[in-house]
C-alpha cells in the first residue's frame, strides 16, 4: 500500500508487471518491483491537458484522451514518455472520452449529445490513420457524465456508465452484467476478460486484512463520516468488503487490482486481492 496526496483517477497497467497514474497533471510510474521510475509534471502547452482516460500501448507509450482549458470536445494522442513527445491520433469523434488499448487497435468512447443536451454513447475503433468505425450501438448515458471503458480479448467492450455495467459484444448484442449505485464509474478488465467493478455496499463474513501502508494509510480503508463506501465485484462472482472512496482502478496480474482510494485529505494506491 502507498501513500499519495491525492487520488489517482486515471491508472493503466504498462504491459510488463507495472503501472502508470495520472491526476491533475502529476504523472508516476511504478515498475514491476514496485519501485518509481518516473514522476513528472507535463510543461509548455501540456500543462493545460485535462486527462479523460490513458491506456498503455508498452511501459513507455500511452494513449491519452483528453482536452486542453476551454475545449470540451477533446483529442487523442500517442504519449511517448521517453522522449516526452506527443503523435496526434485522428478522429472523427466530436466529444472524446475514455480510452482502451487491445494489442495495437485503440478503443475509445465517443459523446453525444442531443439538442436538449441530453447524452450518449458510441465506442469507435482506431483501425489505421484514416478510419475509426463505430464499433457499438449508441447507448443512453442517463444522468452519468463518463464512461469508463475496457476492452476483452474477444473484443466485447466492457461500458461502465456509473449507474450500469454493459457488456456489447462485437455482433453489437448489449447486455447488462449489473445495475450499480449512481457514482464514479470505475471499472477494469483483465488480459484473459475477467471484469471487476465497484458496486454497492456488500456486507460478507470476510473482511480487509491490511498488509504495510501508514497509519494514515490504513485509515483510508476504514469506514467513517466521509466514506462513500463501495465494494468490489468480479464477474467470477466474488466479492469485497466495502472500501472508502474508491476512484480508480486497474489489474496489474491475474488476480491483483491496484486500486486508488481516498480523498484530497488521505489516499492510497493498494494492492487489492479480493477474497
Amino acid at each position: 500500500m502507498i501513500d499519495v496526496t491525492y487520488p489517482m483517477p486515471h491508472i493503466t497497467g504498462d504491459s510488463v508487471g507495472g503501472f502508470w497514474t495520472e491526476s491533475a497533471g502529476s504523472w508516476l510510474h511504478i515498475d514491476d518491483a514496485e519501485t518509481a521510475t518516473r514522476r513528472f509534471n507535463l510543461e509548455g502547452e501540456k500543462a493545460f491537458l485535462r486527462v479523460r482516460g490513458i491506456s498503455a500501448m508498452n511501459s513507455s507509450t500511452l494513449v491519452v484522451s483528453g482536452h486542453m482549458d476551454g475545449d470540451r470536445q477533446g483529442a487523442l494522442g500517442l504519449f511517448d514518455t521517453t522522449a516526452m513527445t506527443w503523435t496526434p491520433i485522428a478522429t472523427d469523434a466530436s466529444f472524446v472520452g475514455d480510452v482502451a488499448v487491445v494489442g495495437r487497435s485503440v478503443f475509445y468512447v465517443e459523446i453525444l449529445y442531443d439538442p436538449f443536451g441530453d447524452a450518449s454513447f458510441v465506442v469507435r475503433r482506431v483501425e489505421d490513420a484514416t478510419v475509426d468505425p463505430i464499433v457499438t450501438p449508441e447507448v443512453d448515458m442517463g444522468d452519468s457524465e463518463s464512461v469508463k471503458l475496457s476492452v476483452t480479448p474477444d473484443l466485447t467492450v466492457i461500458a461502465n456508465t456509473g449507474s450500469r455495467l454493459l457488456a456489447i459484444d462485437p455482433a453489437a448484442e448489449v447486455t447488462t452484467l449489473s445495475e450499480l449505485s449512481a457514482g464514479i464509474p470505475v471499472s477494469a478488465t483483465t488480459s484473459d476478460g475477467v471484469s471487476a467493478w465497484a458496486a454497492v455496499p456488500r456486507v460478507i463474513d470476510e473482511s480487509w486484512y491490511v498488509d504495510g501502508g501508514s497509519s494514515d494509510a490504513r485509515r483510508v480503508v476504514d469506514t467513517d463520516e466521509f466514506c462513500e463506501p463501495r465494494s468490489i465485484e468480479t464477474s467470477q462472482r466474488k466479492v469485497s468488503p466495502p472500501l472508502c472512496n474508491i476512484r480508480a482502478m486497474e489489474w496489474i496480474d491475474a488476480n491483483t487490482l491496484l486500486v486508488s482510494a481516498g480523498t484530497e485529505g488521505g489516499s492510497i494506491l493498494a494492492e487489492v486481492r479480493v477474497p
